[in-house]
């Protein structure tokens, strides 16, 4: 309790800060009220030159220094899909391709696995699948058929071969032996054997190499596999995940690994008998440090560690630390796939950018403060750096000539196990004046919680003026969600929409109030349950509370004591209480998944009367009417007195600061976002549908007709799947009159309340309270009014 207290008088401190901030907005003291200049702000920015694009890959494995100033590398070609592997000279000016004599069966196929090690020694691992006489699936055949194919049939006298291959730094082989195959060791997902699985490759000095095969659990274990293709028993190097390795100039195996996924440590191996030297844990920006390329570093880093996010540098005592920002540098980092340092200070890096036209070998040169000079720096807050945002900055920065976005994840101060966010972080940030310019959010909670403060800025008035993006262009529902006392406080560029469902002979009509609700349940057949999933009071209550929005966040209210939630509280106690959960329980994988199938039938097979739905894409209504439902389908939604149904749901919005000297500017980043270009480029990241009209339709317009994949610059069609109580059934194309009926449901979904951790948190704590019997109904919702009344008004 004394922590609670002691937060709550910080918030509160906080917001008496808040008057004389929001007087000053725009005044110099502010942390936006004067501009910017990248030369000032940047400091991890480089310039990127090419060095070499005469190959191509659609997947690259790594850059091995492999002595004498050489590299070894391989990877995927772009147009034969074949792996190849090359030697290039230390300017990569020069690539020699390497013959390794693979070649693959009549009627089958090859998998190359690629390393080196720094005593010159290059190494494909090679696994050879044989199908003998059996005809091989034609999947681009229009009448192939997923569900008539005979896959056990093609599995059950397949072949498996494995080889090694040695190369030396001439390129010259100089040696290939059988590797030994381990029936123990194969992958067998029922009657399909998929043969030995390798995963991470490691070479080591000596002719050695540290091998990791997935088995059928998907858990990883690791061997050595020598030179004559023998594999050594199991190896346990660490109790955990590996995230990348590398074997130094020494011969040392280097690792970065975690054992709980969150804290993670740098381990040095001898190369040799692979028993560990050293251990040292990382600190600072440690942030999913998965799948990541390590290798040697330079001048203050000892070793690089790339990842889509940043390259991060590690020093000696293991602080992490921003080496090169992606976005700073005008790259999307998730399409560097691999790089070396040099001690001049630059970086060699292969770039697999084909939406950029950057293919190829590059070189990074950290760029002189002066070529920034006058460089309008624009700081954009956001909860987590996502690849879809940064690919989006750094368009704009290729594009722009004198402004620039700069990304500030304040996922970084976040601390789940103290109870910290970034959004506390970032709602300090703007009380104390040292808001970003504009800022993504998760939701319009935040936005909307600072309506009436003038912290961000209307919208409407860039909407007014722009000649490419107006209000009509925007769903209405969209605008509405952003708007508070008709000023535009927030944009979103996607939604989803939760509603709950039933079938049409059971609830012919849509939308119900709790009172209706209620009679529906008492009229149920007595063999009929009420939710298809787990029919408990935690579980009734969770899905119905968000339907009653007893929040608005534009006014930091609430009203908890209202009758209608007094009788959801009542209605939810009439329920099962939720079986506690035993920890040293194993989970029965077989269990989970019968009991899953029975939930998904219950609804078809008339044994629950409704269930909880969200809509994200195109073929979700063909889905949910031909496999989940059978039968035509009532949206009932979430109970309510107001008739609001559907919850229109946002996974991303955004807002500009008014207090930024660069609001026009935002503004132009902000409105990239909303056009049918963005829409079909983007990553999927914003999940959902547009809010975009022209795209919205487009979209919808895809469920008349069957999926399909682009091959060869044509388009392939295939059919829509849907993967219902274990078994997939085909579904068709839906009508036109369907397809403008799940447009127009779409479109009425309301702007419900949002999630917000803290608030919920307090909800759950007094309705467990009421569920367990320790508190009656009117007790509970006077103590919630009572709490969150008072946690509203300080959050304003």
């Amino acid at each position: 309790m004394r922590k609670k207290l002691r937060v709550a008088a910080a918030v509160m401190a906080a917001s008496m800060m808040f008057s004389a901030f929001s007087c000053s907005s725009g005044s110099e003291g502010g942390g936006t009220a004067s501009q910017q200049t990248a030369d000032l702000v940047i400091s991890n920015s480089y310039r990127c030159d090419e060095l070499n694009s005469s190959v191509y890959f659609s997947e690259f494995d790594n850059i091995f220094p492999i002595g004498d100033g050489k590299y070894a590398f391989s990877g995927k070609d772009a147009e034969t899909e074949e792996t190849v592997f090359y030697i290039s000279n230390s300017d990569f000016s020069g690539l020699d391709r390497i013959d390794m004599g693979i070649k693959k069966p009549e009627n089958g196929e090859v998998s190359v696995y690629g390393s080196a090690s720094p005593d010159g020694n290059i190494y494909a691992i090679v696994k050879y699948t044989d199908y003998g006489d059996f005809k091989l699936p034609d999947t681009s055949d229009p009448d192939f058929s997923v569900d008539d194919f005979d896959y056990e049939a093609m599995y059950k006298n397949v072949k498996y071969s494995y080889e090694l291959i040695i190369a030396d730094s001439t390129g010259q082989i100089v040696s290939r032996n059988p590797i030994e195959s381990k029936a123990e060791y194969e992958v067998a997902e029922g009657e399909l054997n998929q043969g030995m699985v390798f995963a991470d490759l490691f070479a080591l000095n000596g002719g050695k190499i540290l091998v990791s095969m997935r088995f059928s659990d998907y858990s990883l274990h690791y061997f050595t596999l020598g030179s004559d293709g023998k594999l050594s028993n199991e190896i346990t190097l660490i109790n955990g995940y590996i995230s990348g390795g590398f074997t130094d100039s020494d011969g040392n195996l280097v690792i970065v690994s975690s054992e709980d996924y969150e804290n993670f440590s740098l381990s040095k191996f001898d190369g040799e008998t692979l028993k560990q030297i050293s251990t040292t844990p990382l600190s600072g920006q440690t942030d999913s440090l998965y799948s990541l390329k390590l290798f040697k570093g330079t001048n203050e880093y000892d070793y690089y560690m790339l990842l889509g996010k940043a390259l991060l540098g590690i020093k000696s005592d293991g602080t992490v630390e921003e080496a090169v920002s992606w976005v700073d540098s005008d790259l999307n980092g998730e399409r560097v796939m691999a790089g070396i340092a040099s001690d001049d200070g630059k970086f060699t890096v292969y770039i697999n950018d084909f939406d950029n036209n950057m293919t190829g070998f590059y070189s990074l040169s950290k760029r002189d403060a002066a070529e920034l000079a006058n460089t309008i720096i624009i700081n954009l807050g956001v909860m987590y750096a996502t690849n879809d945002i940064t690919k989006m900055a750094t368009s704009f920065n290729k594009s722009s000539d004198n402004v620039r976005i700069n990304v500030i994840d304040y996922n970084e101060y976040s601390d789940y196990e103290q109870g910290k966010s970034g959004e506390e972080q970032l709602k300090l940030d703007i009380i104390s004046g040292k808001a970003p310019d504009m800022v993504i959010c998760e939701n319009t909670n935040m936005i909307n919680s600072f309506s009436s403060k003038g912290v961000f800025a209307d919208l409407y008035e860039y909407l007014d003026k722009d000649e490419n993006l107006s209000k009509d262009d925007i769903l209405p529902n969209a605008i509405e969600a952003g708007e508070v006392n008709g000023k535009l406080y927030s944009l979103i560029p996607s939604f989803t929409v939760a509603t709950i469902a039933a079938k049409k002979k059971f609830l012919p009509n849509e939308n119900w109030t709790i009172d209706e609700m209620i009679d529906a349940y008492n009229s149920m057949p007595e063999e009929m349950r009420f939710l298809s999933m787990e029919n408990t009071r935690d579980k009734v209550f969770e899905l119905l509370y968000f339907g009653t929005s007893p929040i608005d966040y534009s006014t930091n209210t609430c009203h908890f004591d209202t009758d209608d939630f007094k009788k959801l509280l009542n209605f939810c106690n009439s329920f099962d209480e939720s079986p506690e959960e035993d920890e040293n329980t194993d989970i029965d994988i077989d269990e989970l998944i019968a009991t899953y199938n029975e939930s998904e039938l219950a609804i078809h097979d008339d044994k629950a009367l409704v269930k909880q739905v969200s809509f994200d894409n195109s073929f979700d209504y063909a889905h949910l009417r031909y496999a989940n439902f059978g039968e035509d389908i009532s949206f009932v939604g979430f109970p309510s007195s107001d008739g609001r149904g559907a919850l229109f749901q946002t996974s991303m919005c955004f807002g500009i600061m008014d207090s930024s000297p660069n609001k026009d500017a935002c503004w132009k980043f902000l409105s990239s976002f909303f056009t049918e270009e963005y829409y079909e480029n983007a990553n999927d990241f914003f999940a959902g549908f547009p809010t975009y009209k022209p795209a919205f339709e487009k979209k919808l317009d895809k469920s008349m007709s069957k999926p399909y994949h682009m091959e060869n610059g044509k388009k392939v069609e295939e059919d829509d799947e849907a993967y219902y109580a274990g078994e997939i059934i085909k579904i068709n194309p839906i009508s036109k009159e369907e397809r403008d009926r799940y447009a127009e449901y779409l479109m009425s979904a309301k702007p419900g309340m949002g999630y917000a951790n803290d608030v919920y948190s307090i909800v759950k704590e007094e309705t467990g309270a009421c569920f367990r019997g320790d508190k009656d109904v009117d007790e509970t919702a006077y103590l919630l009014q009572s709490r969150l009344s008072i946690y509203l008004s300080e959050q304003s």
